[in-house]
């Protein structure tokens, strides 16, 4: 028996991210277990074009070249701090990388991005 679209959507997110999906664990539950991020994955048949195109334009911008791109959605009245950050996993990968949830480094050592230094 093959897996939901659903299902097989929270599973593939959980190896693109090192987690693991949870299953039907109840509500107040994140889809995909991690020590650092916690994840909900919502598949649809499509997302809304305006915003695949919002953050093409990201991508596109004169200048963008080599930057991040970020689509920042925020509603009337919403308080930036509240707004939603939007960008393609492969991205988040670049920057991020898969985090090996088994290793013992990932543990001891915070995350940082790839592509930033600490101080």
């Amino acid at each position: 028996m093959t897996d939901k679209a659903w299902k097989a959507a929270e599973r593939r997110v959980a190896v693109a991210f090192g987690g693991e999906r949870v299953g039907p664990a109840g509500f107040n539950t994140a889809d995909v277990t991690h020590p650092l991020v916690s994840i909900s994955v919502k598949y649809r048949k499509s997302l809304p074009r305006w915003a695949e195109v919002c953050l093409a334009e990201a991508r596109a911008f004169k200048g963008a070249n080599g930057k991040l791109p970020l689509l920042v959605l925020l509603g009337r009245g919403m308080r930036i701090s509240d707004g939603l950050v939007v960008m393609r996993t492969k991205d988040w990968q670049e920057i991020y990388g898969t985090i090996d949830t088994a290793s013992e480094d990932a543990k001891e050592k915070p995350c940082y991005p790839k592509k930033f230094k600490t101080r």
